[in-house]
């Protein structure tokens, strides 16, 4: 199974100061919403204080499920699913990758 490191990276889009320790989950999707994700990947913690505008970006690894099918899946960040940040638009705290495509390894 293949370790994959990639960057997550957190933007204050509001007009406040985003201030706390928020929860991250890297999930996999069949497609790019979240209504068809059927496997959590990774979830970790990151400490915030971001001025609006500014953004953090951390190093993430994973992997993906030993039993995943051929075919082309989507990981799909979500932040601050626990709500610690206050904020009034909560639709961008969740986004999804562009396509990857799994194929079987060879036996």
């Amino acid at each position: 199974m293949k370790v994959l490191t990639n960057r997550v990276r957190i933007t204050n889009t509001g007009s406040g100061k985003a201030t706390g320790t928020v929860t991250v989950s890297l999930l996999l999707s069949t497609d790019s919403t979240l209504l068809n994700a059927f496997a959590t990947l990774k979830t970790f913690t990151v400490p915030l204080n971001l001025k609006s505008g500014q953004h953090v970006g951390t190093p993430v690894t994973f992997q993906y499920p030993a039993d995943l099918a051929a075919g082309t899946y989507h990981v799909i960040a979500v932040v601050d699913s626990g709500n610690v940040i206050a904020e009034t638009n909560k639709l961008d705290n969740i986004v999804a990758g562009s396509g990857i495509k799994v194929t079987p390894a060879a036996a």
